[in-house]
């Protein structure tokens, strides 16, 4: 993969680190402030040092990807760091042509001991990371080593969810996950206070139906969601009505749905609805044209209760109705 700061990385399972990459454990306080603090590119220059001082290449990889980051060539601009302990060139081709250099020859020893599918890289550290049932099942420190802001989770067993309940997320915020195995029965999995702090949730090609609406909508913890996405995932009229009566989603701001279970029934109780009172924006996509049951009947009810409600063909493109 290319080995830009946000650059997707493929977990190689069996790849062990060599002895020369083998360094001792940076100190736990150093670890813990740029988890306390993961906006703020000044621990990690912090732990970079450390990681320097032990023959760690690791330390210049954080001060490379720190540094692009500041010039705006890691696709996020975050708050100006303290200066670095070591020069950098001035050059944005030698910067990017090193870290790519340090990306290639370490990436495997440095995901070695994670059970991921992918990661991306910002300022050092996963910043973003998909996994499946196995990450679930081995509890590899990730989320005490990195501050991940993105967790994708699919393709979980009906086992893996009860792992999950109890899997502090740490400085995870947006949570997406799919798949036919989150229903009704394992959505109480998805009830619990270790999610408390997700700002963006995902839940999308699922079997919720009306009862795993309700539970995600009235008994759980979610009450800081502010974008929620529910494609796919089957809710049905008794999930809408449960969505328009939630008293977890008093927060959310932007909706997006899509999927043959809607109907006009549905989007006219969200529009009733004497909740969701930040909502503002909801996208109802058209899954398929001839199989869809909303009509535009639908959509101008939502427009009624809503500033912002669009309707989408199944290409994404917006149906002027």
């Amino acid at each position: 993969p290319p080995a830009t700061s946000s650059a997707w990385s493929l977990a190689k399972r069996s790849a062990r680190p060599s002895k020369a990459e083998a360094t001792p454990e940076p100190p736990a306080p150093l670890v813990r402030d740029i988890l306390d603090a993961p906006d703020d590119d000044a621990p990690r220059i912090v732990l970079a040092a450390w990681l320097l001082e032990h023959g760690d290449p690791r330390g210049e990889f954080i001060q490379l990807q720190c540094a692009l980051g500041m010039r705006g060539l890691s696709g996020v601009r975050y708050a100006k760091a303290e200066p670095h302990d070591a020069p950098l060139p001035d050059n944005h081709v030698e910067l990017q042509k090193r870290e790519s250099e340090l990306y290639l020859k370490h990436v495997k020893g440095w995901l070695a001991s994670f059970a991921i599918l992918k990661g991306t890289w910002r300022r050092g550290f996963l910043d973003s990371v998909i996994a499946d049932a196995s990450w679930f099942e081995k509890d590899d420190g990730l989320l005490e080593r990195h501050p991940v802001r993105l967790l994708h989770a699919y393709g979980l067993w009906r086992d893996s969810f009860a792992t999950l309940e109890t899997r502090a997320l740490g400085t995870v915020r947006r949570f997406e996950l799919s798949g036919k195995t989150l229903t009704a029965k394992t959505a109480k999995h998805l009830t619990g206070p270790n999610l408390a702090a997700i700002t963006e949730l995902s839940l999308e090609d699922a079997t919720l139906g009306p009862e795993g609406a309700r539970l995600i909508a009235s008994e759980s913890h979610l009450r800081n969601v502010r974008t929620l996405s529910l494609r796919r995932s089957e809710l049905y009229d008794g999930g809408f009505e449960a969505l328009a009566d939630s008293s977890v989603f008093d927060g959310v701001e932007e909706l997006a749905l899509s999927g043959f279970d809607i109907t006009d029934a549905g989007l006219r109780a969200l529009a009733a609805s004497k909740r969701l009172p930040k909502l503002r924006s909801v996208t109802v996509q058209r899954f398929d044209s001839h199989l869809d049951k909303f009509t535009n009947e639908g959509i101008v009810a939502l427009r009624s209760r809503f500033a912002h409600a669009t309707a989408l063909d199944s290409k994404a493109r917006p149906i002027e109705i």
